[in-house]
């Protein structure tokens, strides 16, 4: 079950979140607005920039299909060094997504739940869990609200948030991640009946 903590000053929020991230936690920032969740977000980034750690931010509010997303997370995980490999295993992931994207037959094609998925299985094996980094996503609701709008596919939805929990939850990671939301992922993650794959994230009200 996930933890709520309220009310995060800003003066409080490097404090709070430390302890929260030291005891392993993920966080789901939520706020009234998306500025105020994004810049949430950045004083955390500067934070763990300023301790040394690998930082990846990845703007999803202007994302609207699952190509978009893949091509932004894997050079965001690339360039920044919590992915493992070279430019060439950045052009084959892509090339794997592509490929069964078009297999599946485009954006709005239904997608099993237990289908065989390549592309993702490489991405999260490629992931670099025994250094210390902070992941941040930015408008994940806006972006999920907006596929599943554009392909009316609970699937699709339903494997990306699964995928990113088994990325957060990967025994003895050293990756930490916050999922800066001002749209209210939780209710739409419980309007489609996912929310089991947000119950390891910590909420933090801020703003």
């Amino acid at each position: 079950m996930h933890v709520a903590e309220n009310g995060a000053m800003w003066s409080e929020l490097p404090g709070r979140t430390d302890r929260l991230l030291a005891e392993g936690h993920s966080l789901l920032l939520t706020a009234p607005g998306s500025e105020e969740a994004s810049a949430a977000a950045r004083v955390l980034l500067d934070e763990a920039r300023r301790k040394g750690m690998k930082c990846v931010c990845i703007n999803l509010q202007d994302v609207t299909y699952e190509e978009t997303f893949i091509h932004r997370v894997v050079n965001a995980f690339f360039d920044s060094g919590v992915g493992r490999g070279t430019k060439e295993t950045l052009a084959r992931l892509l090339d794997l997504f592509l490929s069964r994207l078009e297999n599946e037959g485009g954006p709005g094609a239904h997608v099993a739940p237990d289908e065989s998925d390549e592309p993702y299985r490489t991405l999260a094996g490629s992931f670099v869990h025994d250094e210390a980094a902070l992941v941040v996503l930015d408008g994940p609701a806006l972006f999920l609200g907006a596929l599943y709008k554009e392909t009316k596919s609970k699937d699709r939805v339903a494997r990306l948030l699964g995928w990113l929990k088994e990325l957060r939850t990967t025994p003895g990671t050293k990756v930490r991640w916050v999922l800066a939301d001002a749209a209210g992922l939780r209710d739409f993650a419980a309007s489609l009946g996912l929310s089991a794959t947000l119950d390891d994230l910590t909420e933090l009200s801020v703003g």
